[in-house]
């Protein structure tokens, strides 16, 4: 994958409402591609938010809303009214939420994108990013996304994650590549990021919380936990982009500021 060819999304989830736009220019200055944010009942709601973004002058999208929430021809509408609202630079971020009911699975995913295609014309439709949790999730994905995010870690009792194998990872790519037999954009979401001079020790105080089951070794190994400085990472990042397969990488807003400086070392800034 060209280093040109990367791209970078800033997901601004915690960022109070008010600070949406600033926040946004800052990403967009900093040399991000994408502003996204993710759907909580807790929080704001993701559409408006995103609208302050794209009035910014961002390209948005969701990650993720889970579709089991939304009435479908409610969530179509929101999105049509991204799509206006950002001069079609909108990405429909969706998670398949655990089967528990009609309305759960594969089946919610499947009647949210049946209601964006039946409301929207095919030249306004927006590029579709499906998440891959576990590896039943990949047929659907394979099937529908134009966009695959490969979470690369499983969600532990009482919170956190556990970060998957760089052989599973690379697993999961190949299936959604093998399976959907046309192009598919990957995205991989970073879940950890330490600047540092010293790799092994950051990923020996990482590794009990963050990959219990993995070697210092093999954590190093991964491409969304990355350690070293902004010119290791970089490296790093070119060289598992070209040997995974992944051209997108999304950061949680507590990494934004951090992953700049690499950002500017993989475009020469």
């Amino acid at each position: 994958m060209p280093t040109e060819d990367l791209r970078f999304a800033a997901s601004l989830l915690l960022t109070p409402p008010a600070e949406w736009a600033s926040a946004t220019r800052t990403a967009l200055d900093a040399g991000y591609d994408t502003v996204v944010t993710s759907d909580h009942p807790g929080m704001g709601s993701p559409f408006q938010t995103l609208a302050v973004a794209a009035g910014a002058g961002a390209a948005t999208g969701t990650y993720l809303i889970d579709p089991s929430q939304w009435p479908p021809g409610l969530l179509a509408r929101e999105v049509d009214t991204a799509i206006t609202l950002s001069g079609g630079r909108f990405e429909l971020g969706l998670g398949v939420p655990q089967p528990s009911g009609p309305q759960a699975g594969p089946a919610a995913v499947a009647a949210a994108l049946d209601a964006v295609e039946a409301r929207i014309e095919p030249g306004r439709r927006p590029r579709v990013l499906l998440a891959v949790f576990t590896d039943d999730d990949i047929p659907l994905a394979a099937e529908r996304a134009d966009i695959v995010s490969i979470v690369g870690a499983d969600i532990v009792a009482g919170g956190g994650l556990h970060l998957h194998s760089r052989a599973r990872i690379a697993g999961q790519i190949g299936r959604v590549r093998e399976l959907a037999g046309r192009p598919v954009e990957v995205n991989l979401g970073v879940k950890h990021l330490v600047l540092t001079d010293d790799r092994a020790g950051a990923a020996a105080t990482l590794r009990p919380q963050a990959a219990p089951a993995l070697t210092e070794k093999e954590l190093l190994d991964l491409p969304h936990a990355l350690f070293g400085s902004a010119a290791e990472i970089a490296g790093q990042i070119r060289a598992d982009a070209r040997d995974l397969g992944f051209g997108y990488l999304s950061m949680h807003q507590n990494l934004v500021a951090g992953f700049t400086p690499v950002i500017s070392a993989l475009r020469g800034r």
